[in-house]
């Protein structure tokens, strides 16, 4: 560099990780110029792990500033002859510089020597212990002549305005990119839908990775997006029918969930007063059994039927506050009378019962009532109770109206499977798999229906069991009932399918038991419906067959 070096603009990043003193530079950078051939002005840096302090030519203190130094930390030197010195720091990830010295006077001392720039540690000796780690050291020196009365900015020019670029440019610069702080403090964003530009605010929601919105089956349909509470304490979700007034004589409405983690909810409903229960659902079956290693069997009349791999997903309560997830079943009963069902457990150990009475849990079920009811609002509440992961999970849940079909389901009924698998060809003809959840498709063929019956008042009701002076429908309302659902809208949200509903419990009410066989509980969407005209004149004596309703499973 030149012998004559009037002015100087450094920047240093360096962390001493240990050592370091005020009294010699063990670590720390010194930074010389020379305003005239024979006189040098310098700042010098003293470094240990707690702090830094500057000095001048002289050794004068200018400054100590007590700040931890394990870590990286960035230095901004300038000496601009004998008019200007300014001494910055910051850390790395921080936008703006903080002042450490400046002043208009610069010190300087006789001495005929180069501008230079030292680092390292510089004065520890051979027996010294101090550690110091520098990532970065730049400098550069100008030789101007020396102007009094005109500050030379070594990083910044007053000069370069707006209005001066785009005299250049043709248009504005736009601005540096910064940073936003320590990464441990970023904030979890979402990006906007536009491209942000200057002056543009956007509210950002928290965002959550089991939101309540997954049980909407409309917002949400698939079972397998859950919501998931914070603990097993009592949950309540509320649901406004209306704003104002209350939806007079709701009548066989039902309650269906899926992904469900719990044994029992209730959906209740305001009376004006207090809440009241409107259906009760237990997601239950009660087996009695015998445990060998991570298996148990059936060992008596309980459970039910299972078909193979309909347990999948639940969990078992083995008593004395053990409960497992179901890995696997087979087909099978309780009775010896046929094939035993059996289940494998997860998480098994030597320590669970070995046999005893216990209660599969299922994650699907669907329970109504009967009940006519007026309501302005209505919710779902699950109340407190032990699950295996400790907190509450639900898929989806259909709260609605049950509408009954006045024939039964007819020769030419059936469920189709479709398999999801994607396989994919590497290198060296390796083929991979990737398999989602198969998915059913039905297609229900319904019995004739004689129309004209509806249109003469002849036609008999469908009432529940055991609550035989409660209306549920009508015999021959099969292809009007369909054609009018379709006009309200249902192909645009889930369905469920019952061609088996469950059976009432209660003769005054109408409340069903829960059913939770999977054969029987058709939940999805439906793509297509079909009827013929049998015999008779349409719109005088007309005999309809509804050929086909096809729903396809939402999984």
């Amino acid at each position: 560099m030149s012998t004559w070096s009037d002015s100087a603009l450094a920047l240093l990043d360096v962390a001493c990780t240990s050592g370091g003193t005020y009294s010699q530079r063990d670590v720390g950078w010194k930074l010389r110029t020379t305003p005239t051939a024979s006189t040098v002005a310098e700042v010098e840096c003293f470094i240990r792990t707690s702090g830094f302090r500057l000095k001048d030519t002289n050794g004068t203190t200018l400054a100590t500033v007590t700040v931890d130094m394990t870590t990286s930390m960035q230095f901004m030197v300038c000496v601009e002859s004998t008019n200007r010195q300014e001494i910055y720091y910051k850390r790395p990830y921080e936008t703006a510089w903080t002042s450490a010295y400046q002043s208009n006077t610069v010190p300087t001392r006789s001495l005929s020597s180069a501008g230079t720039l030292e680092w390292g540690n510089g004065d520890l000796g051979v027996s010294g212990t101090a550690v110091s780690l520098w990532r970065a050291v730049a400098g550069v020196w100008s030789t101007s002549s020396d102007n009094a009365t005109a500050k030379r900015d070594q990083w910044r020019s007053t000069a370069s305005t707006v209005a001066a670029r785009q005299q250049v440019l043709g248009r504005p610069l736009s601005a540096l990119g910064g940073l936003l702080g320590d990464p441990s403090t970023y904030p979890r964003v979402k990006l906007l839908s536009v491209a942000p530009t200057a002056g543009t605010t956007g509210t950002v929601s928290p965002a959550y990775a089991y939101p309540v919105d997954h049980i909407d089956p409309i917002a949400s349909p698939s079972p397998r997006q859950v919501w998931r509470s914070t603990s097993n304490a009592e949950q309540v979700l509320e649901w406004y029918l209306d704003d104002a007034v209350s939806s007079a004589d709701l009548t066989y409405y039902g309650l269906y969930v899926a992904g469900a983690n719990f044994r029992l909810a209730s959906l209740e409903y305001w009376t004006g007063a207090a809440w009241a229960t409107w259906v009760d659902l237990d997601l239950g079956e009660a087996v009695t059994f015998a445990r060998t290693g991570n298996t148990i069997e059936a060992t008596s009349g309980s459970p039910r039927w299972l078909k193979q791999h309909e347990a999948v997903g639940a969990y078992v309560d083995l008593g004395s506050s053990v409960r497992r997830r179901v890995a696997w079943n087979s087909t099978g009963y309780g009775s010896a009378d046929g094939t035993r069902s059996r289940i494998r457990l997860t998480g098994a150990t030597g320590t669970d019962p070995a046999s005893g009475s216990g209660t599969l849990v299922l994650t699907r079920g669907v329970a109504a009532s009967l009940e006519q009811v007026s309501a302005q609002r209505v919710r779902l509440r699950i109340p407190a109770q032990v699950t295996p992961e400790g907190y509450f999970e639900l898929g989806a849940c259909a709260i609605g109206r049950i509408y009954a079909l006045g024939s039964p389901l007819d020769f030419g009924s059936g469920q189709t499977t479709l398999i999801d698998v994607q396989e994919r060809e590497a290198p060296g003809y390796a083929t991979r798999s990737r398999r989602s959840p198969p998915r059913r498709r039905w297609s229900m063929a319904i019995a004739e229906a004689n129309v004209k019956g509806i249109r003469d008042g002849v036609a008999g009701y469908l009432a529940a069991d055991g609550a035989p002076t409660i209306g549920v429908g009508i015999e021959g309302d099969v292809a009007p009932l369909l054609e009018g659902l379709l006009a309200q809208g249902i192909d645009a949200s889930p369905v469920l399918a019952l061609p088996a509903p469950p059976e009432t419990e209660d003769g005054n009410t109408g409340h069903t038991t829960t059913e939770t066989r999977r054969d029987v509980l058709w939940f999805g969407r439906v793509s297509g419906v079909q009827w013929d005209q049998i015999v008779g004149e349409i719109g005088a004596g007309e005999l309809q067959r509804v050929a086909t309703v096809t729903i396809d499973e939402d999984v």
